[in-house]
């Protein structure tokens, strides 16, 4: 487990690291009032960047139990800590439904 935490925290610096980096030159390459062969210059120099770089690359991770899959952005749970939480009464503001 200690593994997981320790490259997700990771791949998340990266990404921050050359967050405005990579924004600057997709907003280069996307804007159509600049000529074509500088917006190409700068589309060359965001393919030259690295993929993990992306933040297309970062896996949401439930907080308890780092499940990859079935995390709820809204609470950062996997469906089964979710659910279980629910139940015992833990999350306030929500309840289980039952019908």
């Amino acid at each position: 487990m200690a593994n997981f935490e320790q490259k997700d925290q990771q791949k998340r610096a990266l990404v921050r690291k050359f967050e405005v980096q990579r924004k600057f030159l997709k907003a280069v390459t996307q804007n159509q009032s600049l000529p074509q062969s500088l917006r190409y210059d700068y589309f060359l120099k965001l393919q030259k960047l690295s993929k993990k770089t992306s933040a297309v690359q970062v896996v949401n991770r439930c907080v308890f139990s780092h499940r990859s899959r079935g995390t709820l952005r809204k609470f950062k749970l996997s469906r089964i800590w979710l659910r279980e939480l629910l139940a015992q009464g833990n999350l306030t503001h929500t309840t289980k439904s039952s019908w």
